[in-house]
C-alpha cells in the first residue's frame, strides 16, 4: 500500500469487540427480564437466533427489540425501553479487541489516525470511553452525526475533507465487507478487511488479514 497519509477504522469488530460484549450483555439483560427461568440450553439458543438477527449490530432497532420481546414473551416492556438500555449498558461489557493498544500506538508514530463508526450517536461516543485516551485519533467521526451510515460515500469524502488530505491518501480498516471495503473502495481509497471468516467474495479490490495485530506487518 502506497502512498498513504492517515490509516482510518472502523470501530465496532475492529477495535472493540462488540460481539463479545452483546453477547454477554445480552445474556444478563434476558436473565433480569425472565427472572432466569431459561435454561441454559434455551438460552443458548436465543443469543444465537438474535445475534443472528442483530447482522453485528446494523439491523433496525426496532426489528430487533420487537423480536426480543416477542420471542421472550415480554410484554411489561417496550422496544424503545429495551433500546434504551441496550445503548445506555452495552458500553459497560465493552473491551478492546487483543492488541489494539499496541497497533494504534504503533501505526501513530508513522501515520496519522483517524475513526469512522456507525450506529447510534449516543451510544458510539459511549463506546469510545473504552479506549485508554484518543489522543492515536485526529478525528473521530460518528455517522449518524453527518446524516447517513456507511457505506455512503458522503462520509468518507467529508473524513478526508476534515483530514485535509486527498481520498486516495487514506486506507480505510474495517471488519463488514459492504459497508467498510466497498465503501471506502467506492470512495476511492484502499481498504484493509479484518474478518477470520469471509461467506462471500467482494468484487472489489481490498487487503484482507484475519486478525487486528497483522496490520503491523502490513504497514511495517
Amino acid at each position: 500500500m502506497k502512498n498513504i497519509k492517515v490509516i482510518a477504522f472502523d470501530m465496532d469488530n475492529t477495535l472493540i469487540d462488540r460481539q463479545h460484549a452483546a453477547r454477554n450483555f445480552l445474556r444478563d439483560m434476558v436473565n433480569m427480564d425472565t427472572n432466569g427461568r431459561l435454561s441454559d440450553v434455551e438460552m443458548d439458543e436465543f443469543i444465537e437466533e438474535f445475534m443472528e438477527l442483530d447482522l453485528e449490530g446494523s439491523q433496525d432497532k426496532e426489528i430487533l427489540f420487537s423480536f426480543y420481546l416477542k420471542r421472550l414473551n415480554i410484554s411489561h416492556r417496550t422496544w424503545m425501553e429495551v433500546d434504551r438500555q441496550w445503548a445506555q449498558e452495552l458500553f459497560n461489557y465493552l473491551r478492546l479487541v487483543p492488541y489494539a493498544i499496541e497497533v494504534l500506538d504503533q501505526l501513530s508514530k508513522n501515520y496519522r489516525l483517524a475513526l469512522l463508526t456507525n450506529g447510534n450517536a449516543q451510544s458510539q461516543r459511549l463506546k469510545m470511553s473504552v479506549f485508554p485516551h484518543l489522543n492515536w485519533f485526529d478525528i473521530t467521526m460518528v455517522a449518524e452525526e453527518y446524516g447517513a451510515q456507511k457505506p455512503d460515500r458522503t462520509l468518507f469524502d467529508q473524513m478526508a475533507l476534515l483530514l485535509g488530505v486527498e481520498n486516495h491518501e487514506i486506507v480505510y480498516v474495517g471488519d463488514h465487507p459492504v459497508n467498510d471495503v466497498f465503501g471506502a473502495v467506492n470512495a476511492g481509497m484502499q481498504a484493509v478487511l479484518v474478518r477470520e471468516k469471509l461467506n462471500e467474495p467482494i468484487e472489489v479490490p481490498y487487503v484482507r488479514v484475519h486478525k487486528l495485530v497483522e496490520l503491523l506487518d502490513l504497514f511495517d
